[in-house]
C-alpha cells in the first residue's frame, strides 16, 4: 500500500517551518531563563534520562496541553516566552515545534534532541522517576 503522505514528507516539512538551535545555544537560553525547554518524549525515555530544566509534556498530549480550552491544559506553557523542543533526535520535536507555532506559541526545535545534547557534554540527569502522561506535575 502506498502511503498519500509519508511520517518522513510530514517530518521533513515540519523542519523546514521551523526554527532551529544548536544544543549549547539552547542551554545558554535555557541557563538565562528567556525560554522554556520542553521535552515531547515519551515517559519511558524521560525516566532513562533527562534535562532538569525540561518540563515534560509527551507527544501524544501536546495538543491538549497547550490548549487553555481542555481540561489537560498545562500552565506552565506560555505565549509569551519562546519554548525550546526536544525529543530524542530531532523529529518529533521539529513536528512538535511546528504544531505549537500553529496554535499561537513561539516554538523551535533543539537539532539532534536528547542525543545531541549529551554529545555535546551538556547536564542530564538520570534515575528521577515521573507521573504517568497526561498528569499535572
Amino acid at each position: 500500500m502506498a502511503l498519500k503522505k509519508s511520517a518522513k514528507d510530514y517530518i521533513d516539512e515540519a523542519t523546514s517551518r521551523v526554527d532551529h538551535v544548536t544544543p549549547e545555544d539552547a542551554a545558554e537560553q535555557v541557563r538565562s531563563s528567556k525560554v522554556m525547554l520542553l521535552d515531547v518524549r515519551e515517559p519511558e525515555e524521560w525516566d532513562a534520562g533527562h534535562i532538569a530544566e525540561a518540563v515534560h509534556i509527551p507527544r501524544g498530549w501536546l495538543e491538549l496541553a497547550a490548549d487553555p480550552e481542555t481540561e489537560h491544559y498545562d500552565e506552565r506553557l506560555d505565549t509569551e516566552k519562546p519554548i525550546l523542543v526536544h525529543c530524542a533526535k530531532g523529529n518529533r520535536s521539529s513536528l512538535a515545534a511546528a504544531t505549537l507555532n500553529e496554535m499561537g506559541y513561539q516554538a523551535a526545535n533543539v537539532e539532534g534532541g536528547f542525543e545531541a545534547w549529551e554529545q555535546a557534554g551538556l547536564t542530564v540527569e538520570r534515575g528521577v522517576q515521573t507521573d504517568p502522561p497526561g498528569s499535572r506535575r
